[in-house]
């Protein structure tokens, strides 16, 4: 039967050392706060509870369940560490594009005038920033070709009149000279 002094938490059996001295021992009795300790060269001492600490190397450990949860914790610390932790990807949602190209947007062109074909592009281009703006689009692309930079000069004619966007030439490796790309902001909205 162990008898374990509530004042001190040492029991008899217990393997203890002396705190200020090279002695280690195992406690054969326990009366208040002294401890009777035999050595392990084989004396009898008296020592203070105060003055003894655990020989945890070479005893077994009692651990409550604060210090068994405690090192629970450490080892899924450990394992959460060694788990590499990937960055959320953003979402990227790819540009709204429309082609302005007349041919792309009328089957019989040819016996359209000029100026036609320029007020059928600007309508379809003011239809698509209008609609990307409904929707909360962060970007549109329009494809308007190089040519004479007529048609261009107009759209952005046309996206200086709108509120909360801006405009700068599209990737020129996916584009070439003849895209726009409009940033939209949350907050843009028509004139």
């Amino acid at each position: 039967m162990t008898i374990k002094n509530r004042e001190s938490g040492f029991s008899v059996g217990d393997l203890v050392e002396v705190i200020e001295d090279n002695i280690r021992g195992e406690i054969k009795a326990i009366n208040g706060n002294i401890a009777l300790v035999t050595t392990t060269d084989g004396f009898d001492l008296e020592f203070e509870c105060k003055a003894l600490v655990p020989q945890l190397d070479q005893q077994p450990l009692n651990l409550s369940a604060a210090q068994q949860k405690q090192r629970e914790f450490s080892r899924e610390t450990k394992l959460k560490k060694k788990r590499k932790i990937q960055p959320r990807r953003e979402k990227v949602i790819p540009p709204m594009e429309v082609d302005l190209h007349i041919e792309k947007l009328v089957k019989d062109h040819h016996r359209l005038l000029p100026h036609e074909h320029l007020e059928i592009q600007l309508e379809r281009a003011k239809r698509s920033i209008d609609l990307a703006i409904q929707k909360r689009l962060p970007k549109l692309v329009l494809i308007h070709g190089v040519g004479e930079g007529v048609l261009k000069t107009e759209l952005q004619f046309l996206i200086g009149r709108y509120d909360g966007l801006r405009y700068e030439p599209a990737d020129y490796q996916k584009y070439g000279q003849g895209a726009t790309l409009i940033h939209l902001s949350q907050k843009a909205s028509r004139w």
